[in-house]
Order: structure tokens, then C-alpha cells, then sequence
């Protein structure tokens, strides 16, 4: 049958669109809406010629029509009979006569819709003849109404294969149900009648006459399924044969209501892109753009206010067009990303926290991502942190720093050292930093190779910064002959500050020279050990090893010219004799 809302079914009026502000997520609904467009354009054509080559197999119309009317007229006799049986009987009717009423009512139905689909074929949708009542709905009805153009197509996509299926089955039924009937009937027949009483001859008769009955209802109902499945069988203009009519036509049709949707939600877009230009660029200051709570709220909902825009369009765009497959094919859409939003809610009020900096991450503080300290710079869409011994910012978004709480800055310690800066690694490596960033770290050491550590890692070594303060020390320790104990004190202490003294003015460090110290630290096994300590400005911190040479070199100097021995570690080795 070809239903009355043919024109919906094959996408030749106007049409609706899904949302399509991003091609890559609209291209499978583009392709859903085309394939079942064409589909359902082919299906018509297919039921259009269905309703023009439907012949009868084996009787012709007039025949069967007549038969179905002298079945019809049966049925209603019999109907009656039993109406004034029961109406006779009153309360104590019999329950069977009360079913077998009710089947009897049901197969009159049934033989009014084969009498006029034998009268008027597949021509008229017998169904729209008949009066429907409009009754009251629900939410949930609702809801199924606005997605039945959907279901309705994609059912015209089906609607031939399923209808093959179906009436093949009903023919397979029927010439199991016919044999039954038969089967029953030879074997009533091949009964003696003579034995039988009259009331058990009449009862035989009597369901012979009702398998007789059955029997030629059921064989017209067989022809008359045969006769449409001949139909769709040999119905040759059907598939993929109109594909280039249908095609033309969604491009006519729904392919342009598409289009304009498209187009509709590409300029609401770039009108609501164009607004926020002129707001951030015009209107609000850099200072405003940087520190502005307001602001980075306004750019946080601008992206769902703009969505909310377009769609908006696009929806009313689809209602102009009065497409009301497009239309069910957008609200699914719609019904998607609500579905996908709800999970997503929590995490945006949290941003939204941050962004007027009420949450856990706040503008100018200091907060620790990655091993580092940073300094939150600004909060935005995507935040700007800092480190101010570090060359180069990082940006994250929102989603990170909700994760990451921070404190207010109380000292300047953001990292151990800065470019140029001379340190002692643990492992005693001595060398220059040569750049920091918010990566890597690399040094230069001795020979003028280069090291590199991942910055966070080096923030957790045990690192010796020599520039790190005004000053550095150097020291080493030097021994002396115990034979100049009596002098230790006095004489020795004073030769050997005198004399590095001079040495480092000589050497021309007289302006960074901030302390001198030699002192006896200890008494060791073989020697007096003094303890040669010099502070000097950190702006000297590349002279390290040089300036513990030279300390060296001017002890043993004094050594020397005071005759003073140096002693070496002795060994003392006892023997015990043996008796």
C-alpha cells in the first residue's frame, strides 16, 4: 500500500538538517540522511508500480469478489444465530457460544478487509479510509511521535523485503493449516454414518460443514498471498533503478535544506566569532584581558552560549523547511551530546570556580605541577604558569588545574639555581648552567662538554650553588712536622696567613677577598693539620679550582723557605718475638 504521507516518505518536499557545524561529525548523519532518503525514494517507486501490475492467479477479481461476498454473507448469518442464541439464553448462556461468537465476529473483520483489498487492490491506503480519534498522550508518546518520520523511513527502506517475508510466511501457514483441515475432513469422511445416533451424525456434519468452511477461507487467503508475492517478485522496477531520480531530488530537497543549515550555522558562528573580536579587542583592555574575572568567565561561556546560538539556527532553520525526518534525525543528535554533557557538568562548574578564582588554584600564587613550582600567571581558558629562574611559560587548561591546589608566595626559592650560575652536582661534578628551561637543564663542564638533566630532576639533586649567594669558600688542609709544636700556635698560623694573603693580592684578587682563615684543626697520626679557609665573591666562582691551588702552592712555598718539614703517613710495624 502506498501511505497517504507519501510526499514525507520520499524526501520531495522540504526538508530539515542536522547540525552541522563540524563537517567531520555531521558527514555519517549526511550519509544516513542520503541512504535512507534514496531508499525510501526507490520503495516508493517500487509500491507505485506494485499498485499497476497486481493480477489475480488463478480467479479473476469478479470471482473472488463474489466468493468473498457469499463468505461474508455467511459468517453474518451465522453470527446472528448465535446473537439471538445467547440473547435467548440470557445470564445462562453457553461460554462457548460466547466465544465462538466472538471468533465468528473476528473472521467477518478479516473477510471485509480481503473483500476490499480484492475490490480496490493496493491502489488506496485502506487505512487512511478509516476514522482515527485523536486521544490524549503522554510525555513518552511524545517523544515517539517526533521520532516516528524516522522510524516510519527507515521502515520504506525495509518495507519491501519485510513484506516478501511476510507473505511467504502467511502461504506457508496456510498450506499447513489447508492440510490440517483436510487431514481432518478424510478422515470424518471414512466414518460409518449408519452406527452413528442422530445427534452424533448431525455433530459429525456440522464440523465438516465448518472445515469446509475453513478450508475455502484459508485457500483464498492463500491465492490471495500468492497473488501479492507474484507481484513484488516480478516487480522489475525496484532497488537501485531510481537512484538518479532520487538522488536529483534529495539534492533539490532535503540536500538543500542541509546546505542552508550548514550555511545558517556557519554565519551564526562567525557573527558570534565577530562579536567576541570586537569585545576582546575594542571594548576590554589588556589589563582587563589578563586580570579580569569577568572577562574569563565571558570567554569560558562564550564557547557554550555560541553552541547554544548555532544550534538554535540550525533548529529553527529545519523548522521552516517542515523536513520532520531531518528534524527527529537533529533531536537524536541532540539527545546524544545531552547525554554525553550530563558526565561533563561536575568538571565545567569546577572550571567555572577557577575562572572567577574561587577555587583551588588562584591567580598569583604559587602551585607545584611536574616537580616544579610555578607562579600562576593568569586564568584562563588556557592558564599561563611561570617560573621566574626558568626561561619560557607553560600553558594549561582548565581541566588540569582543577586537579592542583596552591598557596600564597612567602620566599623568592623558585629554583636552586639560574643561567650562568657555578655548581657542585653530588657526585662532585663541577660546572656552569648554561640554560634552564621548563624541560631540560644543560651544563657546561670541565673540557667544554655538556650535560643535560631533565629540569625536574635537577630541582631534586642536592645541588652546590658557589653563585648563589654573595660568597664562596675555598679550603684545603695542610700538615706539618710535629717537630714545630712549639710554634704551632703562634708562629706557624701566622707565616701561612700572611703569606696566602699575598699570594692572592699578587694573583689579583685583593677586591674579592672576604675572609682568611688558617687554624690547626687537628693532630693527626704523623702531622700537625691546618685547616686554610678563604672566602671570596661569588663573582669569582669559575676560579674555584684555581684558587685551592693556589692555596696549596703558598703553603708549601712557606714550607719551603722556612725549612719546615712535610711529613708523610708513616707505617709502624711491631714484631712480637717468640720464645
Amino acid at each position: 500500500m502506498i501511505p497517504a504521507d507519501r510526499k514525507l516518505l520520499s524526501g520531495t518536499k522540504k526538508g530539515y538538517s542536522n547540525n552541522g557545524g563540524v563537517l567531520l561529525w555531521l558527514l555519517p548523519w549526511l550519509l544516513l540522511v542520503f541512504s535512507v532518503t534514496v531508499q525510501s525514494q526507490s520503495t516508493s517507486e517500487s509500491e507505485a508500480a506494485n499498485a499497476t501490475t497486481i493480477t489475480a492467479p488463478v480467479d479473476s477479481t469478479a470471482a473472488r469478489i463474489n466468493e468473498l461476498s457469499e463468505l461474508i454473507k455467511q459468517r453474518t448469518d451465522q453470527r446472528d444465530s448465535l446473537r439471538e442464541l445467547i440473547i435467548a439464553s440470557g445470564p445462562n448462556a453457553n461460554e462457548g457460544d460466547r466465544q465462538k461468537l466472538k471468533a465468528v465476529s473476528e473472521d467477518i473483520e478479516s473477510l471485509r478487509e480481503s473483500f476490499l483489498f480484492a475490490l480496490l487492490g493496493n491502489q488506496t491506503d485502506m487505512q487512511a479510509l478509516e476514522d482515527v480519534e485523536e486521544a490524549d498522550t503522554t510525555w513518552q508518546e511524545d517523544v515517539v511521535e517526533v521520532l516516528e518520520p524516522l522510524a516510519d523511513t527507515l521502515k520504506a527502506v525495509t518495507r519491501r523485503p519485510r513484506e516478501i517475508a511476510e507473505l511467504r510466511g502467511k502461504i506457508a501457514q496456510a498450506g499447513h493449516k489447508s492440510a490440517a483441515i483436510q487431514s481432518a475432513i478424510n478422515a470424518a469422511n471414512q466414518v460409518e454414518m449408519d452406527p452413528l445416533s442422530e445427534d452424533a451424525a448431525n455433530t459429525l456434519q456440522n464440523y465438516l460443514g465448518a472445515w469446509a468452511q475453513d478450508l475455502e477461507q484459508v485457500t483464498h487467503d492463500r491465492l490471495l498471498a500468492e497473488s501479492q508475492l507474484e507481484s513484488l517478485e516480478t516487480n522489475n522496477d525496484s532497488g537501485w533503478s531510481g537512484v538518479w531520480a532520487s538522488t536529483k531530488q534529495f539534492f533539490l530537497g532535503r540536500g538543500l535544506t542541509l546546505l542552508l543549515a550548514i550555511a545558517v550555522a556557519v554565519i551564526a558562528w562567525l557573527i558570534m566569532r565577530y562579536l567576541w573580536w570586537l569585545y576582546s579587542t575594542k571594548i576590554a583592555s589588556k589589563e582587563t584581558r589578563r586580570h579580569g574575572t569577568l572577562f574569563r568567565f565571558s570567554a569560558y561561556s562564550y564557547y557554550l552560549f555560541t553552541g547554544l546560538i548555532v544550534i538554535i539556527a540550525v533548529l529553527y532553520t529545519l523548522w521552516i523547511r517542515e523536513d520532520l525526518l531531518l528534524l527527529a534525525l537533529t533531536f537524536v543528535a541532540l539527545a546524544s551530546l545531552a547525554l554525553g554533557f550530563r558526565q561533563y557538568l561536575p568538571n565545567y562548574i569546577t572550571e567555572a570556580r577557577l575562572l572567577l578564582n574561587l577555587g583551588t588554584v588562584r591567580e598569583g600564587e604559587r602551585v607545584m605541577f611536574n616537580g616544579l613550582p610555578w607562579q600562576v600567571m593568569s586564568l584562563n581558558i588556557q592558564s599561563v604558569l611561570r617560573n621566574p629562574a626558568i626561561d619560557g611559560v607553560i600553558r594549561l587548561p582548565l581541566s588540569t588545574l582543577a586537579d592542583l591546589s596552591s598557596r600564597p608566595i612567602k620566599n623568592n626559592l623558585w629554583f636552586p639555581t639560574k643561567q650562568g650560575d657555578y655548581v657542585f652536582l653530588p657526585d662532585g661534578l663541577f660546572g656552569r648552567v648554561k640554560h634552564q628551561t621548563p624541560d631540560i637543564v644543560e651544563l657546561s663542564v670541565k673540557g667544554g662538554v655538556t650535560l643535560t638533566y631533565p629540569t625536574a630532576e635537577f630541582f631534586s639533586l642536592k645541588v652546590l650553588n658557589l653563585s648563589g649567594d654573595e660568597t664562596f669558600g675555598v679550603s684545603t688542609t695542610f700538615g706539618l712536622d710535629y717537630s714545630l709544636q712549639p710554634i704551632c700556635m703562634t708562629t706557624v698560623p701566622a707565616a701561612l696567613r700572611t703569606a696566602i694573603h699575598e699570594a692572592l693580592v699578587s694573583a689579583g684578587y685583593e677586591k674579592h677577598v672576604k675572609g682568611e682563615m688558617v687554624e690547626l684543626s687537628s693532630a693527626g697520626d704523623s702531622s700537625l693539620d691546618y685547616v686554610v679557609y678563604v672566602t671570596m665573591s661569588s663573582e669569582l666562582a669559575s676560579q674555584y679550582y684555581a684558587i685551592e691551588r693556589l692555596l696549596v702552592q703558598t703553603c708549601i712555598d712557606v714550607a719551603n723557605s722556612n725549612g719546615w718539614s712535610i711529613p708523610f703517613p708513616q707505617l709502624a710495624v711491631h714484631s712480637v718475638s717468640s720464645t
